[in-house]
């Protein structure tokens, strides 16, 4: 009860309005990125909650620890959330972090003392680390509500205890029934990115065997599932197995078959059991299942059988997505027949799961790679699979002057998402053969492309290739980097060289975006499978929605694709190639906010820090990794039954602003 009354304060009280139409001054100084020391003391000294709270949130988005003291100097008492959520984004610093452990170890169990440990997990040092973990012993967890999230953040930059003692305490926060279920959910969710002991396994099944149809205690479930998937076992009893797969949230079903696959199967019963899952109405928990079944360790009889079964499923009536991972699995299976199915059920497979095969079937690399030349993609996702199928061959077919003219070409393409893919894929003995022209390709690409929006990640791609090849030329291709007039661009430069980050970003579509964002409350999306409502969030996101109405009103939207759709995770639209590389030409701001991504909540997709452009994504549920790292503007305050059963490829018909 705890989360949805918190949640719901976020939305709806005046205590967590922050950016309102009367803030232009302050919008311009953050989305310059300059933030101006004076505008900022203007806001924090108003008297006036709003204000305060903006100022915030401004400086959360900056990096600069000047400010530090600044916001040590605010009301704790008033503004500790938030006042926590800024030190946590300003960077490591011995006066926030010392500020930081104090709030922590010194809070009341409510959700400023959460946000403080969260907090101290992002900056914390590793002395920071030890204390809390023997203030932890000696007060026996009392008090400690947020300690999972410290522990999970601080293990995120390799801060570990040698002896175990962070998954003990996690081990500790699961299992006490006692604690409030939130608390509960943050040591399941840190279990599940920490990695789990053996010792985690039997608190985790009793998890599993809970009641409690709350959405608390989905969350709990799932992510105990997630924690158990770890250890690439169950050891749950067939009553537990059975429960699992019947259970009646579709997020449920798709957690269970990511860890059921590791069942030990001893009959057909058992496996027909989990095959339920792949003929699941929702399209998330059956493809999920036909991903998973590839995690399985089957012997003799049951192998057959599961391999007949899947043969027979394409007769079934399922999404082209869940028939062609069932492919991949099949192929997986037996590489050797690979082709005649794929050449059998070709309307059904399709060229993407193909292409997809072929990164992974190596019977004949050089038949392989005349099949890749003769089979050309119809879509620019299509393209990029086989990219990726080019690109497995190195290994095999080292030297091969076909290969090696198809892969310098598309390092030379205007596709910034197939540069940036052979970029990254590129093994050593390639780079070293043939490491002359790739300098003059880089050089050439770079000069071209410098502040093309569209290719900030291939950029970013090829200064890590530029790497490979030397240091000095990589420190070369960053001072040229640095001179572009794209801010994503020259401020990656400064930043990989070690540098404070150069001129700020430019104001083009500054006022495009600020006139829209407070016009507007709420947008309708409507998709092949029905609609959606987005309630706007401009308080704390005024540039994401502004931008969003911006392009909305140009009919950007319609006839997207959702290209990415991950089961119980999101749901991402936004880019009219349709690879999730591509967007509208420009980039606007990150807006981090202490905002929760917790499920029906809305953010947009980025490359990284100021990045985004139009690409956006809907949660399947609550996922703290995502907190204060990504621009949550919206929530889907209906149709989230439609939500949950997107599939990747369907289309988005219109969105209309209400």
């Amino acid at each position: 009860m705890l989360k949805k009354i918190f949640i719901l304060l976020l939305l709806s009280s005046p205590m967590y309005c922050q950016f309102s139409p009367a803030d232009l001054d302050l919008a311009e100084t953050t989305y310059s990125r300059k933030f101006d020391p004076g505008i900022i003391h203007k806001y924090f000294t108003s008297g006036r909650h709003q204000d305060v709270k903006a100022a915030l949130l401004s400086i959360s988005n900056s990096g600069d620890t000047s400010f530090v003291k600044a916001v040590t100097d605010l009301s704790y008492s008033r503004y500790g959330d938030y006042i926590s959520f800024a030190l946590g984004h300003l960077g490591p610093s011995k006066e926030a972090s010392g500020y930081l452990l104090q709030k922590a170890l010194l809070g009341k169990g409510d959700l400023f003392q959460e946000a403080a440990f969260d907090a101290l997990g992002r900056i914390g040092s590793v002395e920071n680390f030890n204390t809390l973990l023997e203030k932890y012993s000696l007060k026996d967890g009392k008090g400690f509500n947020g300690i999972s999230l410290a522990i999970a953040g601080f293990n995120s930059r390799g801060i570990k205890s040698q002896d175990g003692k962070d998954q003990s305490i996690l081990n500790s926060e699961l299992s006490e029934t006692e604690f409030p279920l939130r608390r509960r959910i943050h040591a399941a969710f840190a279990l599940s990115r920490t990695g789990v002991s053996k010792e985690s396994e039997e608190a985790l099944l009793n998890v599993l065997s809970e009641k409690g149809s709350k959405e608390e205690n989905i969350l709990l479930r799932q992510y105990a599932l997630s924690a158990l998937r770890k250890l690439k076992s169950f050891n749950g009893d067939l009553t537990l197995f059975k429960s699992l797969v019947k259970s009646q949230d579709w997020r449920i079903r798709t957690e269970a078959a990511k860890v059921l696959c590791y069942f030990n199967f001893k009959t057909e019963e058992e496996l027909q059991a989990y095959l339920q899952l792949i003929k699941d109405y929702n399209p998330n928990v059956s493809r999920q299942a036909a991903i998973s079944i590839r995690e399985m360790r089957l012997e003799g009889g049951l192998k057959g059988f599961l391999k007949e079964e899947l043969l027979r499923s394409f007769e079934s009536p399922l999404t082209l997505n869940t028939t062609g991972e069932i492919f991949l699995t099949l192929a997986k299976m037996d590489p050797q027949d690979a082709f005649n199915l794929a050449s059998k059920e070709k309307d059904k497979v399709g060229k993407l799961f193909f292409y997809r095969m072929m990164q992974d079937n190596f019977t004949d690399p050089a038949r392989n790679l005349n099949r890749l030349i003769e089979n050309t993609p119809d879509s620019k996702s299509e393209e990029l699979e086989r990219l990726g199928a080019f690109l497995a061959l190195q290994k095999y077919l080292p030297g091969n002057e076909r290969l090696d003219g198809i892969l310098l070409s598309s390092l030379s393409s205007s596709f910034g998402a197939a540069v940036s893919v052979t970029a990254d894929g590129l093994d050593s003995t390639f780079i070293e053969r043939r490491k002359d022209e790739l300098k003059r390709i880089i050089k050439r690409q770079t000069d071209l492309h410098l502040n093309d929006a569209q290719f900030t990640e291939s950029n970013m791609s090829l200064a890590a290739l530029a790497g490979k090849i030397s240091p000095e030329f990589r420190i070369e291709l960053l001072n040229f980097m640095k001179t572009a007039s794209l801010y994503s661009m020259n401020s990656f430069a400064f930043r990989e060289l070690g540098r404070t980050n150069g001129p700020g970003k430019d104001m083009d579509n500054f006022m495009n975006f600020w006139k829209e964002a407070f016009l507007y409350k709420s947008a309708v999306v409507t998709t092949d499978k029905g609609s959606f409502t987005i309630k706007f969030n401009s308080e704390v996101s005024p540039i994401s929605v502004g931008n969003f109405c911006y392009l909305a009103k140009k009919d950007f939207f319609n006839g997207i694709i959702f290209h990415r759709v991950v089961p119980d995770f999101v749901i991402q639209a936004g880019d009219p190639e349709g690879t999730g590389w591509g967007g509208p030409c420009y980039e606007i701001i990150s807006e981090y906010s202490p905002v929760p991504f917790d499920r029906s909540y809305v953010g947009m997709a980025s490359a990284g820090k100021d990045t985004e452009g139009s690409q956006w994504f809907v949660m399947h549920s609550y996922f703290p990794h995502l907190d204060g790292r990504y621009s949550n503007f919206g929530k889907v305050v209906e149709g989230m039954d439609v939500v949950d059963t997107i599939d990747q490829g369907d289309k988005i018909i219109k969105v209309e602003l209400k």
